[in-house]
């Protein structure tokens, strides 16, 4: 995402803060100010509470990544958000059990968590002879290291029971999805766990209307959402049932009309490193239908791209910019022989709608975004790529 920042790397997978993420310790500090008795203790303790918190949402999310590395999966990136955090998957097993496993991984590290601290909490209140709900509530409003303890194991345990909700794209909603589909065709399991996200988030926003809760209603509307684009992008997967867990190797030919190849697009028309942005400002309408523009190093490889959105606001602001400074270094690219249906996920990163295809010598080969993906996936044929260099934007105009 483009704002976001990157923290660091575990086992190779880029952990990164998004900007609005920093509005929720402002917020925490505000909340617990206003709830202990000294403004400025309870202004610190909610900013490391919130902290500490989006730790054991890391460590969840983290719980997800390795399981899904430990299937051979791609984890592109960990990103931590106001409401939680997200970790994207190159592509989404078809396995039950392994989707299985990979939803339960990030409840049971926050239930670790919990014992943990639940082994601590055992020490620090091993002479308190009783130990009631109010007793805690009053605890927690010290707003000191035993509050502390027991506000991160009241979040680590809110954790695990909200996640495991039935409610897809929840890790419960995933869960739900891998039991049916273990009996059901893939769709079928997808349509039915996705209707139980629609059905909770229904209630989140009827409840959030009830309550005057604005939080739970925007909790509502993102389960809501997310429950409507799995349905989506289900509904477009070429395959109906889940692959068996030991399929047995049958030779076949390649299926040419569910690869990159079939579905890509020429690329649209290339911009040199050493270019000035007022030099390719007769490019834009191009950069706007195909998301962005790739960026060519003097060897003719491509050395990042050029998104739309950088390119308008520089012909607006810095029209003597170098296109080196505004370029993307990463950016998403497939094979010719990918699997099409892998590609959505990559271009659901901000300005980041469209997938570069290079060749095994990493030359350009052509440029896929979110129309052609879809397009190809839809008509299991897509369309084959023509040397024609305007030919890309008449595929793409629907989504203009």
């Amino acid at each position: 995402m483009r704002s976001s920042y990157h923290l660091l790397n575990v086992r190779g997978i880029p952990i990164r803060v998004h900007l609005t993420f920093l509005w929720f310790p402002l917020w925490a500090a505000f909340i617990w100010s206003a709830r202990t008795d000294s403004m400025l203790r309870g202004a610190i303790f909610g900013i490391i509470a919130a902290l500490l918190l989006f730790l054991c949402v890391t460590l969840h999310e983290l719980g997800h990544a390795l399981m899904a590395q430990r299937f051979g999966i791609t984890v592109e990136d960990i990103t931590l958000l106001p409401f939680g955090g997200l970790a994207r998957l190159r592509t989404i097993p078809r396995e039950p059990k392994k989707e299985l496993a990979i939803a339960v991984a990030g409840p049971l590290v926050n239930v670790v968590i919990f014992f943990l601290l639940a082994f601590v909490a055992g020490y620090v209140y091993r002479n308190e002879t009783t130990i009631t709900p109010e007793y805690l509530m009053d605890e927690l409003d010290r707003g000191d290291a035993r509050a502390m303890l027991i506000y991160l194991m009241l979040a680590n345990i809110i954790l695990v029971l909200f996640n495991l909700l039935p409610a897809f794209p929840l890790d419960g909603g995933r869960v739900l999805r891998a039991l049916l589909a273990l009996k059901l065709p893939w769709k079928t399991a997808t349509r039915i766990a996705a209707g139980a996200g629609l059905a909770f988030a229904a209630i989140f926003v009827i409840g959030a209307v009830a309550s005057r809760d604005f939080f739970l209603a925007l909790i509502g509307l993102i389960v809501g959402y997310g429950a409507w684009q799995e349905r989506l992008m289900a509904e477009a997967q070429p395959t109906e049932k889940w692959v068996p867990k030991d399929p047995s190797p049958i030779p076949t030919a390649p299926d040419l009309r569910t690869t990159v190849e079939r579905a890509m697009t020429a690329p649209p028309p290339a911009v040199s490193i050493m270019q000035r942005v007022r030099e390719v400002a007769d490019l834009a309408p191009a950069a706007s239908i195909a998301g962005a523009l790739p960026v060519m190093d003097r060897d003719g490889y491509v050395a990042g791209t050029l998104p739309a959105m950088r390119l308008a606001e520089a012909l607006r602001e810095r029209p003597d910019a170098p296109v080196l400074e505004l370029m993307r270094r990463t950016f998403p690219i497939a094979r010719p022989d990918e699997p099409l249906a892998e590609q959505w996920y990559k271009t659901t990163a901000e300005d980041q709608h469209y997938v570069v295809v290079l060749k095994d010598d990493g030359r350009l080969a052509g440029w896929l975004t979110r129309a052609d993906i879809s397009n190809g996936i839809r008509t299991g044929q897509g369309t084959t790529p023509t040397p024609d260099g305007n030919a890309w934007h008449e595929l793409d105009r629907e989504f203009v």
